[in-house]
């Protein structure tokens, strides 16, 4: 080694938009472990880890819920499908929810997240109140 510092985890992504944030604090407070929070927000657990250990000292951070009944995972939902059915118009959100076998909320928070990465491929949807 030579006399330079060493600079530590910068492979590593500190950044956390306000939508991420607010997103891990729902997941800790339901009592997902950290490895589930970070498979739900597509992050490194290390990133994740990080992130506890900052909002902690900054007293930002909850108490970790030890209830027996915690939540399961969230269904694992295929973007490039869910992309495909949602740019059919003549599908509504609840059916594309229902070929996931996942709730239409679910469904919003992916293509929520999915178009803060690229808006131009998610364009917006107007649906009406139609009755099926």
């Amino acid at each position: 080694m030579n006399d330079r510092p060493y600079l530590a985890c910068l492979d590593l992504d500190f950044e956390w938009t306000a939508l991420q944030l607010k997103e891990f604090l729902r997941l800790w407070g339901l009592g997902f472990k950290l490895a589930n929070i970070a498979k739900e927000l597509n992050r490194d657990p290390d990133e994740v880890a990080l992130l506890i250990i900052d909002l902690g000292r900054k007293g930002k951070l909850g108490h970790y819920p030890r209830h027996r009944n915690r939540p399961k995972p969230y269904k694992k939902i295929d973007v490039q499908k869910l992309h495909q059915l949602y740019m059919n118009p003549s599908l509504s959100m609840t059916q594309i929810a229902k070929h996931f076998g996942a709730g239409r909320r679910r469904c919003y928070q992916i293509i929520t997240r999915e178009r803060l990465k690229e808006p131009e491929k998610w364009p917006a949807r107007r649906e009406g109140r139609s009755k099926q």
